[in-house]
């Protein structure tokens, strides 16, 4: 078994490799991907809702 002094030296260098790749800056984008956007504006373009007197809203997909 390796001294402490050793052991705890090889746990802050380890430490301090994960700290480095959390706080490294990524390439890819942080929004959301073209697709998401595109099915998110499918989905309310699709969808309708109107109001009712009598039962509330009532919600359509028009598709």
């Amino acid at each position: 078994m390796q001294p402490t002094s050793t052991l705890f030296s090889e746990l802050q260098h380890q430490e301090n490799e994960i700290k480095e790749l959390i706080n490294e800056p990524s390439d890819e984008s942080t929004g959301p991907k073209k697709e998401t956007i595109q099915t998110i504006l499918s989905f309310s373009k699709s969808l309708s809702v109107k109001k009712s007197k009598t039962i509330g809203d009532v919600e359509l997909m028009l598709n």
